[in-house]
């Protein structure tokens, strides 16, 4: 998002300053309303939008498209860096040959590039723990199925895809050690909210005592 910012602050330099500000005033309110669940996504263009109105005449707009871009890069080495915090925590609590089943995608292609439920999951691999990881199809839009499954192909760690409503099955059977999530939004109390499925397996891991986390 914070780069979408900075590209069509690059592309738009030379235009009048009317053109430009209207650019870059639309193209964030365009980003906000693509995904309103993603909590990232929106304070990130937040803070792009705060560098934005914070310019005054004297700068050109070929300064301000590269202040942008500066922090659209602030950004993504921040959130790197958070998540690989997360993983490593997390980490820590993966014992090795786990069967980790987790719900929809909080991987690489969710943030800047490495994740938080799938940080965990890479950051467990780089330590050289064995681990296998249960992806649920995460219905409607099979994020699980589409996202999380390749994300885990191409960093060569083995997982294995189910249906949704096949959780319940393996969890009774003693199948999985553990469930990872993300999160879209925490609340202040500490509840989460993640996305629509994450509540059958939370009450399926109370069930059957297994240790429920949420990478955030």
């Amino acid at each position: 998002a914070a780069y979408g910012v900075a590209l069509e602050a690059l592309v738009k330099q030379n235009e009048s300053p009317q053109n430009f500000d209207k650019s870059i005033g639309f193209v964030i309110e365009t980003l906000v309303k693509s995904r309103p669940t993603a909590v990232n996504l929106c304070w990130a263009l937040q803070r792009m939008k705060n560098c934005w109105v914070s310019f005054n005449e004297t700068v050109s707009q070929g300064d301000k498209a590269m202040s942008l871009l500066r922090l659209a890069h602030e950004i993504f080495d921040e959130d790197i860096l958070t998540n690989k915090r997360i993983g490593q925590f997390g980490s820590q609590l993966v014992p090795t040959n786990s069967r980790i089943l987790t719900h929809c995608n909080a991987g690489a292609l969710a943030t800047a590039g490495y994740g938080t439920a799938l940080g965990v999951f890479r950051s467990a691999v780089e330590s050289g723990k064995k681990i296998t990881v249960i992806v649920d199809e995460t219905r409607p839009f099979l994020q699980g199925a589409r996202l999380t499954a390749w994300e885990m192909l191409e960093e060569n760690i083995p997982c294995t895809l189910i249906t949704d409503s096949m959780s319940g099955h393996l969890t009774s059977q003693g199948e999985v050690d553990c469930v990872i999530v993300g999160t879209d939004r925490v609340a202040a109390n500490g509840d989460v909210a993640n996305k629509i499925g994450t509540y059958m397996v939370a009450v399926l891991a109370e069930r059957h005592s297994i240790p429920f986390y949420v990478a955030c």
